[in-house]
This record gives C-alpha cells, sequence and structure tokens, in this order.
C-alpha cells in the first residue's frame, strides 16, 4: 500500500530534529513503537525509502514523525529538512515489532528514542506510566529531543546521559554509567527495551552478560540483532543459535537464524532455520516468504511454489511474495515439459501482474513480466507495459537484478537506527 500525503506543517525540536505533520490516510493506524517507510515524492526521491516511527497516537487527526537530519551527506533525511507544508511523502505499510511489554527500563541514545516517543505518550495518556525508567543518552543538552515532554511524563524517572559535554546537571559517559547500571540495577528478569542509535553492540553485550542473562533467549535474540543491525553477522549468529537452544521453539529466534545464515552464505542452514520458525509458528508469513525465496535459489521450485502461497493466503497485501511466486513458476517451468511449460508460465503472468497492482512502481515485478512476456512472444504487451511504466515513474532501467533480503525480528525490540531501510526479500529476476 502506497498513498501520497502532504506535509501538514513542521517544527524544529532540536538543531538538527525536526517533528513533521503529515496527512492521515483514512483507517490508517498502528501501535505505538512501529514505524513505515517513506519517500519524497519527488524525482529521484521516491524510491528512496527510510524507516520512521510515528511520535504521534492513533487518536490524533494527523501523522507526526520526529527526524534527526543527517548534513554530512545528500540523503533523505537532508531532502527532508528542505521540504516545505504543502509538500508531498510517500507513505507506505505499518510494520515493526516495538511495542510495549509492562513496566521496565527503557534505554535509548540519540534519535534511537523516536519508538520511545509514542508508548511513553500513551502510557501517560492512560495514566499507566509509573513504573517505568528511561536512561537516554546524548552527546550535548542541545541534542536531547523532548526533554521537557519527558520530564512532564516521567519525573525523576526520566535520566539524561551526556557524552561530549560536562555539565553537572546530568551524568557524564555512557561506558560510566552503563558500567553503573551492571551493578546498580536489579538482578532480575527485569523488562528492558532498547533504542540503539548510539548505544553500541559491545556495551550492550556486556550489560546482558554481567546481569547474568547469559542464557535468557530473548536477551540473546536482542544481543543476535543489535550484532545483525551492524553487520556483524558472525556474531549475531552465535548468539542466535544460543538463544534458540536456550527455547528451541522461539520462533522469532529461528526467523533471526535464517536471515544470519543467508547473510553468510549458507543457504541450506538458513532454509532449515526458516523451516523451524514456521513449524513453531505456522502463520509466519515472513518466515515463509524468506524460506520459499531461498528455495527457489537451492532449485527446490515446487516446495517454494507451496511455500509463497501460503505467505501469500496469511499476508496477501505482500507484493514481494506475489513477485516470486511468478518467478517460482517460471523456473518450474523451465525445468518441465512443453505442456507443463506453457501452464506454468501462464500462472506466473496474474502473479506479477498482482505485484504491480499491489506495487504500482514495483520495477523488479515489471522486468519479470516483461522478460516472460518475451518468452512468450507477448512482445507488444511487453512493450506497452514498460512504456506505461516509464511514462508514469519516469524510469531509467528497470533491468535491475533482485536479490534476496531478510529482515531481522526482536522480541524486547532493539531498534535500528533512523537510516537502516528495512530490507524486502527477493529472488532473482530475469535479466
Amino acid at each position: 500500500m502506497e498513498k501520497i500525503v502532504k506535509i501538514l506543517s513542521i517544527r524544529d525540536v532540536t538543531h538538527n530534529v525536526r517533528s513533521y505533520q503529515i496527512e492521515k490516510p483514512e483507517g490508517y493506524r498502528f501501535e505505538p513503537g512501529q514505524a513505515t517507510e517513506i519517500s519524497i515524492n519527488k524525482d529521484r526521491w521516491k524510491e528512496e525509502r527510510r524507516p520512521f516511527t510515528f511520535t504521534s497516537l492513533n487518536e490524533w487527526p494527523y501523522l507526526e514523525f520526529t527526524i534527526k537530519s543527517y548534513h554530512d551527506h545528500d540523503g533523505v533525511t537532508h531532502q527532508l529538512s528542505k521540504l516545505v507544508p504543502g509538500d508531498e511523502l510517500i507513505l507506505r505499510d505499518v510494520w515493526g515489532a516495538i511495542s510495549y511489554h509492562g513496566e521496565g527500563y527503557f534505554i535509548a541514545g540519540g534519535a534511537g528514542i523516536t519508538p520511545f516517543i509514542a508508548i511513553f505518550r500513551q502510557l501517560h495518556r492512560d495514566h499507566k506510566v509509573n513504573g517505568n525508567q528511561l536512561y537516554f543518552s546524548n552527546k550535548t543538552s542541545q541534542d536531547i529531543i523532548l526533554k521537557e515532554e519527558f520530564d512532564n511524563i516521567l519525573g525523576l524517572n526520566a535520566h539524561y546521559i551526556l557524552t561530549r559535554e560536562e555539565n553537572p546537571a546530568y551524568r557524564k559517559g555512557l561506558r560510566t554509567f552503563l558500567s553503573a547500571c551492571c551493578t546498580d540495577l536489579p538482578q532480575t528478569d527485569a523488562n528492558w527495551q532498547f533504542a540503539c542509535a548510539t548505544v553500541r553492540s559491545t556495551l550492550i553485550a556486556r550489560l546482558y552478560t554481567q546481569k547474568g542473562w547469559a542464557e535468557h533467549p530473548e536477551a540473546l535474540n536482542n544481543l543476535g540483532a543489535v550484532y545483525y543491525i551492524t553487520e556483524q553477522y558472525q556474531k549475531a549468529l552465535e548468539n542466535f543459535l544460543k538463544a534458540a537452544k536456550a527455547k528451541p521453539d522461539y520462533a522469532d529466534a529461528q526467523y533471526n537464524l535464517g536471515n544470519a545464515y543467508y547473510m553468510l552464505g549458507k543457504n541450506s542452514e538458513a532454509v532449515s532455520a526458516y523451516r523451524a520458525a514456521t513449524k513453531f509458528r505456522p502463520d509466519y508469513a515472513e518466515a515463509r516468504t524468506n524460506l520459499g525465496s531461498l528455495l527457489i535459489t537451492l532449485g527446490e521450485n515446487r516446495e517454494a511454489i507451496t511455500e509463497l502461497l501460503e505467505a501469500i493466503r496469511l499476508k496477501p497485501d505482500n507484493p514481494v511474495s506475489h513477485n516470486n511466486l511468478g518467478y517460482a513458476y517460471v523456473k518450474l517451468g523451465e525445468a518441465s515439459d512443453k505442456a507443463q511449460t506453457a501452464e506454468l508460465f501462464q500462472k506466473a503472468i496474474p502473479a506479477y501482474k498482482e505485484a504491480l497492482r499491489l506495487k504500482p512502481d514495483y520495477a523488479k515485478a515489471l522486468n519479470n513480466l516483461g522478460s516472460l512476456q518475451n518468452k512468450l512472444s507477448q512482445y507488444q504487451e511487453a512493450i506497452d507495459k514498460v512504456k506505461a511504466h516509464a511514462t508514469r515513474h519516469r524510469t531509467r532501467s528497470i533491468c535491475a537484478h533482485s536479490r534476496i533480503e531478510s529482515s531481522i525480528r526482536m522480541t524486547m525490540r532493539s531498534r535500528p537506527s533512523a537510516r537502516w531501510r528495512r530490507p524486502e526479500t527477493e529472488v532473482p529476476g530475469d535479466r
């Protein structure tokens, strides 16, 4: 789902953070802590998607995003900082698994605070904020996002740490602070939530280890997630393996394990992990999509089709699943006799078309459809489709080579930084 929405208003939050209020499509809902992908509705920037967390509440008449601008390169956030009310953004489906799990400790660094903004606003509205502690690290006092609001909501339970400013009103040094946390905080299975924009994985690893949670499956899964996001895939794998060993039926850990194996080029092991995830959670649509996608690369096209059809049944609005299903039909058809080939190719066409219906600017699905129509000697249809797409989207090239990419699933919900792009799961397309 894509919606073009207008910016209603913009206000400065800090020297490099702005709050954007935008139009809210009818029926559009999310849970505090969730996110979506946004791009700017201008040439060159339409496909430059970035994930941003909602900082508004569902009952508000508009959507709000609190976004830090990075001016060291000409990226999306730099371009966002140039926009004015009336400019348009492209809004997509809600995603993300960060949510409130009861009273506990919240640790955030810099712009990583954003998933907690809506959570604390909702708790404050519902009079349920008592018992929660926020530990918020920033470089300087000028970088603290919404300090006055957090003080109003949490009072003395809002704690601020500075890493590059000497100020007697604040704690100094994140490393020193976390070292103190490791001895001062309760030695129980406390409810921790991390938002890691500047909190480094090594410090979190130290916190988990010293707290005696070395065998806690959710802690191990979260630690693996931090390593995964920072592209330390071998360390991520080690922690996902430990999480799965500590709790064999932990579907999220198995799913993440599959992602890590894939990133390390171990496709057979990834398939086994995805199968375990779907065994323990049969309705795990994302795991089935990834499993089906990898089975295609291993030549197991019949089983891939079965998994992708089930993924579509569970989540019919995922264009990637439809694209991959079409590709699986094509690859199976290429290995079949002439009669079956024609039948399977014909099944692929509606799969590609559904992917394009769900995502009209889906260049990779268009490329696959055009390639198939070329094989079927449907030359004019292929040409017309490409021309229509180029007219609508000003596409320079549609012959991109797709690849499988896997999203990361966390339970105690470490959040990737605002510049991390939530990947899709795709198979190689025809070229």
